[in-house]
C-alpha cells in the first residue's frame, strides 16, 4: 500500500497488555508511513480502556485519533465521519509530509 488511509482498528485486550489486534500491528508494520489518522472501534463496557487499541496506535505511530465508535456504529456516526474526512483530509495529508 502506498496511498495515505485512516485505520478504522478494533480494541481487544489481549494477553500481551495491548489493546492492538495482531493482525492491525501486521499491517501496520508494513504499511504504518501512509496512516494519516486512526478511528476506534470499541464497546463501552470496557470502561476507561474504551478504543484503547486507537490511542495505541496514534501514540506509537503520531497520529491523530479522528473519531471513536461504539461497536459497529450508527448512521450519525457515518455522517460524521464522512464529514470529518472531507473537511480535514487535505490538513491530514499535510500533517504527515504526503501532500
Amino acid at each position: 500500500m502506498q496511498h495515505p488511509f485512516i485505520l478504522i482498528s478494533p480494541t481487544y485486550d489481549q494477553p500481551r497488555g495491548g489493546f492492538t489486534p495482531k493482525p492491525v500491528q501486521e499491517f501496520l508494520d508494513k504499511h504504518a508511513p501512509y496512516m494519516v489518522g486512526v478511528i476506534g472501534a470499541g464497546n463501552r463496557s470496557f470502561g476507561d480502556k474504551f478504543c484503547m487499541g486507537a490511542h495505541e496506535i496514534a501514540k506509537r505511530y503520531n497520529v491523530p485519533v479522528l473519531y471513536r465508535i461504539e461497536i459497529m456504529g450508527l448512521q450519525q456516526d457515518y455522517e460524521a465521519i464522512d464529514r470529518g474526512v472531507k473537511q480535514h483530509w487535505g490538513t491530514l495529508l499535510n500533517m504527515k509530509g504526503l501532500a
